[in-house]
């Protein structure tokens, strides 16, 4: 997606946040695709600063959806 998003489009993006937030701007992904990505990349910022067992419950109780997106798509983008 970052090397997609920049050679197609002249998107430079830093962090997997830009990259989300550029795949939307062009369209490449859904507004739901990328605010499920957004979730997932906050929920890891979460767990790498904060040691709560509930709040790793939490996220590890949304694990799948992140899985299932993320699948959903790399196979979308798989050209």
């Amino acid at each position: 997606m970052k090397e997609y998003l920049e050679k197609v489009h002249g998107i430079i993006t830093p962090s997997p946040r830009t990259a989300f937030r550029g795949a939307f701007s062009t369209g490449l992904i859904a507004a739901e695709d990328a605010e499920v990505l957004l979730d997932a990349v906050s929920a890891r910022n979460t767990t790498s600063h904060i040691y709560q067992e509930s709040i790793a419950e939490e996220i590890t109780r949304r694990l799948p959806l992140f899985f299932e997106k993320m699948k959903q798509i790399a196979t979308q983008l798989s050209f």
